[in-house]
């Protein structure tokens, strides 16, 4: 059937258009991991002028330092090894903003229609070491890639806001009195997009039924 919202044009926007890609609370976390993890597997401590040479691996058998999601920790991980925590905050979406269900694109030939809202989330990377001079270095190390490349990782991965807000002070971490803890926290900014198709709105069966009461045989289905 011919579509007679559909042109020359809108079929070129359309075979020219680029994927975006698509964010979200667990995407966003992931990617401060990625970011994190290729770090530690590219750089040394020494080729950055810091003064320790533990090193990161996959293989946590061979790895002087654990890198993991918040949710997966475990006090014998941090023991006798530095250790990277990354774990997201609540999502929120920000008063007053007007782009809720905004379209972004069209695919009028299959009546698919690409829609975002504006949404805002910190991250959370808590370093852990064994003494406060260590830690100091250590948390320094880890914040490198992302306020270095800030501006990169922001357009590369579709970011409204990209950006370290702020450092927090060392303390004494709660599961190992004789450990420090420093929290970096990571201010993001994205669209949450979604993609409604014209099928996804139909209702495919509805079904009902009349009673003249509670305890009689249905009239009408």
């Amino acid at each position: 059937m011919h579509n007679p919202y559909e042109t020359a044009l809108s079929r070129e926007i359309e075979a020219n258009r680029e994927p975006r890609i698509e964010l979200s609370p667990w995407g966003v976390q992931n990617i401060v991991y990625g970011l994190l993890e290729d770090h530690l597997l590219k750089n040394s401590p020494r080729s950055l002028g810091y003064n320790f040479t533990q090193k990161f691996d996959k293989d946590s058998n061979k790895s002087d330092i654990h890198l993991d999601v918040n949710f997966n920790w475990k006090t014998s991980n941090i023991q006798k090894r530095p250790a990277v925590f990354v774990q997201r905050g609540d999502l929120s979406f920000p008063p007053g903003v007007s782009v809720m269900g905004q379209n972004v694109s069209a695919n009028t030939r299959d009546s698919e229609y690409t829609k975002f809202q504006i949404a805002t989330m910190p991250v959370q990377v808590v370093c852990i070491g064994t003494n406060i001079g260590f830690t100091e270095m250590f948390a320094d190390y880890i914040k490198f890639p992302l306020t270095y490349f800030r501006q990169q990782i922001q357009e590369d991965f579709c970011f409204r806001q990209f950006k370290v807000t702020d450092i927090k002070k060392p303390e004494i971490y709660v599961e190992g009195p004789d450990h420090f803890a420093i929290l970096i926290n990571v201010s993001t900014s994205f669209d949450l997009g979604w993609t409604v198709k014209a099928a996804d709105l139909r209702l495919k069966k509805v079904s009902f039924g009349i009673f003249a009461n509670a305890h009689e045989k249905m009239l009408v289905q």
